[in-house]
């Protein structure tokens, strides 16, 4: 799927090859690096994965309580009690949990670009067998 995405791409930019004479790999490159939108998906999706990893670092939700107690108040009066409860774990989970969530997103961005480095070769690859066809129907032509 992704050779047919390439092939589409350098045949999109074939009559800029021929009208320009030629393009220099590193101008193509930065084309498919910018306008590439599988690269773009797992951008998003490295980021989505990042906050995904990052989520249960915090603690979980508080419960607040207020209770108010009518009374007589020349004998007991009103009371008001107010309760605040919070669970957590021991500090030294939530630094594990942390320094793991960060691992994570080393390991996700090391992905990306892997995933990148792969695109971006792959699409150089392909320019370098423009290249050469286009010189050898040169030549053909020439012989002719």
């Amino acid at each position: 799927m992704m050779n047919k995405f390439f092939i589409l791409l350098i045949s999109a930019l074939m009559p800029a090859f021929t009208a320009f004479t030629q393009v220099k790999p590193e101008e193509l490159l930065l084309q498919v690096d910018t306008n590439n939108l599988i690269q773009k998906a797992y951008r998003q999706k490295l980021n989505a994965d990042g906050l995904a990893a990052r989520m249960g670092l915090t603690l979980v939700n508080p419960e607040f309580e207020v209770i108010y107690q009518w009374g007589n108040p020349v004998y007991i009066g009103n009371k008001t009690t107010i309760s605040l409860t919070q669970e957590f774990d021991f500090p030294v989970a939530y630094i594990y949990r942390s320094k793991l969530a960060k691992g994570q997103n080393q390991l996700l961005e090391l992905d990306f670009r892997i995933n990148r480095a792969k695109i971006l070769n792959q699409a150089h690859q392909l320019y370098v067998d423009l290249v050469y066809s286009n010189a050898l129907i040169a030549e053909l032509k020439k012989a002719m």
